[in-house]
């Protein structure tokens, strides 16, 4: 019989993280398979999203390599209870509150047309030897008349590419700004920094963010998510478990992150030749990588 794609299931959150770290799978890689954000796939792994309809849970299972029933909560059965009068009334009162608890919400919110995540998606670490790519995924659902994005790093690091360009840049503070008008869809901005050779190995760049929305003539701020610092040592970026060598997994995360970024020069040569010659070293007289065999390495 043919299964209804559009019914609801219910997942097991702690199964599909267990299970893509069994197979050394990153979040970005799963949301780019079944075709959802990041932070969608870690609302499933919290059992934040716990009901999603069937046709995204084979999406998932088929991203993790695994049967479909592997990442679903098995149903339990459980036998009526008796409800007592005094139950029943301790249900209404409850009822009764919550409802009251919902108007309320619903007044103080009546203004809000739209749904909105905004999260920064950064590597694990950098180095002094490559720019760093950085990427602000902005989830919108509804429609508004404006935002403004402003994003601070580390003063020195400076922003050189970006798509789209930013409206306002100050290099010399560390902050870029942009002005995005009448959206009604989900929208990403990439940048990449340039390293500032002041820094030195284990010190920490630091992010931070802000985005302004206007929405029926409001005003509303919201800050960026993700991660605020990441530090500075001898690996690339793209070199995730930092063993100086790009496996299959990390160079397929870095591909698509290439992709993403198809308008930006994220040295994806680079990446690719490291990646074919099994392994890469920091050339400390040049400050640049070199696709090198890893000695310790087959």
């Amino acid at each position: 019989m043919e299964q209804d794609l559009t019914s609801k299931v219910q997942l097991d959150g702690s199964a599909i993280r267990r299970i893509r770290e069994e197979q050394k799978l990153t979040q970005y890689y799963i949301a780019k398979v079944v075709g959802v954000t990041i932070d969608t796939v870690s609302r499933w792994e919290n059992n934040r999203y716990p009901s999603v309809r069937r046709e995204n849970a084979l999406l998932l299972s088929e991203a993790l390599g695994v049967p479909v029933e592997s990442i679903l909560l098995k149903a339990r059965p459980v036998s009526a209870p008796r409800l007592t009068l005094k139950i029943y009334f301790i249900f209404a009162v409850v009822t009764l509150l919550l409802t009251l608890g919902l108007l309320f919400i619903l007044r103080q919110s009546a203004d809000v047309t739209y749904q909105l995540s905004v999260q920064r998606l950064l590597p694990p670490h950098t180095s002094l030897a490559t720019k760093l790519p950085v990427t602000v995924s902005i989830d919108l659902v509804g429609a508004v008349e404006g935002m403004v994005l402003r994003e601070d790093f580390s003063k020195g690091f400076k922003l050189v590419e970006a798509t789209p360009p930013p409206s306002s840049l100050d290099n010399e503070f560390g902050s870029a700004r942009w002005i995005l008008r009448d959206l009604s869809e989900s929208v990403r901005i990439n940048y990449l920094l340039e390293p500032d050779l002041e820094f030195k190995i284990d010190d920490s760049l630091v992010f931070q963010g802000e985005l302004i929305v206007k929405s029926k003539g409001e005003n509303r701020s919201s800050a960026v998510l993700g991660e605020t610092s990441i530090p500075i040592n001898i690996y690339h970026w793209a070199d995730a478990n930092r063993d100086l060598v790009i496996d299959d997994s990390e160079a397929l995360d870095a591909s698509v992150l290439a992709m993403a970024m198809k308008n930006l020069d994220i040295d994806w040569a680079l990446i690719e030749d490291i990646w074919d010659a099994g392994g890469y070293r920091l050339d400390s007289s040049s400050n640049k990588f070199i696709a090198a065999r890893n000695k310790n390495r087959p």
